[in-house]
């Protein structure tokens, strides 16, 4: 069984605000209110975890990706030490990932482009952004609108959980009528694995820290 690393929080916490510091066990142990056995335990866990970093014996700080981990608002999740063997592992091949992997360039994306690169391989030589930007239009009206609801519904969810940012303005778009395409970039990189939607989209599961996102009201893509 997994659940919330409540010790490891409490010394993350004590440590966010005094990022350019470097404190004992003891130390933590009394800010945070916890045995001296138990702050050491969490603090090695931290540690393995890349959020803490050890100077010196005894001694510990806040790494940049713990302080990001931070602000990111990641509840830090405890589970079994073994390899879990009925542990589903991620397909590459997915249109999440695809869709996760394009974010991760830095890009920003219209849902239209990400629905026309996503179709292709990534390893296709085709598969840019600026090839597809001139075709966008012709590429969405021949697929279907359930793939298009589909990476606006995921979207929505990594907008919600404070991973991706959605622009103010839009892009402009061939069609007169239109009104633009709304834009999208990832300000917050997980990892190369793909967040998973989980509990009816209230919470989003980082794969690779192992850990669970509170996503916030849900506002449509």
């Amino acid at each position: 069984m997994t659940g919330v690393a409540h010790v490891q929080m409490r010394l993350l916490v004590v440590l966010k605000g005094k990022p350019a510091t470097t404190l004992t066990v003891n130390a933590m142990a009394k800010a945070a209110g916890l045995p001296m056995i138990d702050a050491q335990k969490a603090a090695a866990k931290l540690k393995s975890r890349g959020l803490l970093t050890r100077p010196e014996k005894g001694h510990y700080c806040v790494t940049n990706e713990g302080l990001s981990f931070l602000k990111a608002d990641i509840t830090l999740k405890s589970g079994p030490k073994a390899k879990l063997t009925g542990a589903r592992r991620q397909q590459s091949g997915t249109q999440r990932h695809k869709i996760w992997q394009l974010l991760r360039t830095g890009k920003a994306f219209t849902l239209n482009e990400l629905a026309a690169l996503s179709a292709k391989t990534l390893d296709d030589p085709c598969c840019s952004k600026s090839n597809v930007e001139h075709s966008v239009d012709h590429q969405n009206q021949g697929r279907q609108s359930t793939d298009l609801q589909s990476i606006g519904r995921y979207i929505t969810y990594l907008v919600a959980a404070g991973l991706v940012r959605r622009f103010k303005h839009r892009a402009k778009a061939n069609a007169i009528t239109s009104n633009g395409y709304r834009r999208y970039r990832l300000v917050h990189d997980l990892g190369p694995k793909v967040p998973v939607v989980r509990y009816g989209g209230k919470m989003l599961y980082d794969p690779n820290m192992k850990a669970e996102i509170a996503v916030k009201t849900v506002r449509a893509a």
